[in-house]
């Protein structure tokens, strides 16, 4: 029943984003198109972008779904494509709305889902596509590390987890040239633009924290290495 609801909350919000843009739908509005009253909506999902994260994840669930192998990055690339394609208005609304961390956590999801399920050749076969899309978007160059370390968490390599968290750290130091995103390239010299300073320092920051907090690096914890490393930033 929980996932009916979902399903049928998600197909509300993407009837209502071919009427209204994605500032302008509530959850009241998501609610009575559904027939549900907002108690039941806040059960099933935390707010708006919560649904959003969810149905992304579901569409591309159902996009590679029987998908066994990708002979080449760009097969892949194309099987995903086609979901987009059949949820153009979806994912055009969504997209004007959204940041580029939205962006960037929704490729990472999708990594997460295979090696969760145990599909350990399509986990690494989606972080190969992420890696691409990271680069074709003109997003932050660290992004191209992020899925290759989110396999390594979850399979406790701490050898490789220790090498891609350098490259990661060091990744995030380096400025983002949002003028060279096709996506975001709108932004540049905005307000938006002058928010990304000293954001590679709160990167730093937030993984550290995450690292020390979160259950699935507690393989991690006590490792002197990758303390001694993290030290070399949060000076």
């Amino acid at each position: 029943m929980s996932d009916i609801t979902k399903r049928a909350l998600e197909a509300s919000l993407k009837n209502l984003l071919l009427q209204k843009p994605l500032d302008k739908i509530t959850i009241n509005d998501i609610a009575e198109d559904c027939g549900i009253s907002r108690m039941t909506f806040y059960y099933h999902f935390k707010d708006i972008y919560d649904l959003i994260e969810w149905s992304c994840v579901e569409d591309a669930r159902r996009a590679l779904e029987g998908k066994k192998t990708y002979d080449t990055w760009q097969q892949g690339f194309l099987q995903i494509f086609e979901a987009v394609q059949q949820n153009k208005p979806f994912i055009m609304n969504v997209y004007r709305s959204v940041s580029r961390e939205h962006v960037e956590n929704y490729l990472y999801k999708l990594i997460e889902m295979e090696e969760e399920t145990g599909n350990h050749c399509k986990a690494e076969e989606i972080a190969e596509i992420t890696e691409h899309m990271v680069s074709l978007f003109g997003l932050w160059d660290y992004g191209k590390v992020v899925p290759r370390l989110v396999i390594a968490v979850y399979r406790k390599d701490v050898e490789k987890c220790i090498q891609l968290i350098k490259e990661v750290l060091m990744e995030s130091q380096k400025p983002w040239k949002m003028v060279e995103s096709p996506l975001y390239y709108r932004y540049a010299d905005t307000v938006q633009e002058k928010s990304f300073s000293g954001v590679g320092n709160n990167f730093v920051r937030a993984l550290a924290t995450e690292i020390e907090n979160k259950e699935e690096y507690e393989f991690l914890k006590g490792n002197k290495e990758l303390e001694a490393i993290f030290s070399q930033y949060l000076k």
